[in-house]
């Protein structure tokens, strides 16, 4: 039980920082990550490229911009 306590605390730490990175982060490069993440996801099926995607996503949301996922398909 100490071992998984151990390991959600550098989970969360490391959540933490990506997400003070991503907050420091300007729009323009938000966007492209988001896509690029999306367009890696889509190519490979690596969950992980999804996962970051949603995290960027994230912060969109919270900085009001929506994505057009039509660039997705380009």
């Amino acid at each position: 039980m100490k071992n998984i306590m151990k390991e959600l605390k550098k989970v969360k730490k490391e959540v933490n920082m990506m997400s003070a990175f991503l907050k420091e982060a300007p729009d323009e490069k938000l966007i492209k990550g988001y896509h690029d993440a999306m367009r890696d996801y889509k190519e490979t099926n690596n969950e992980n490229c999804k996962h970051a995607a949603q995290a960027i996503k994230l912060e969109l949301d919270d900085r009001g911009i929506e994505i057009d996922d039509e660039k997705l398909t380009e």
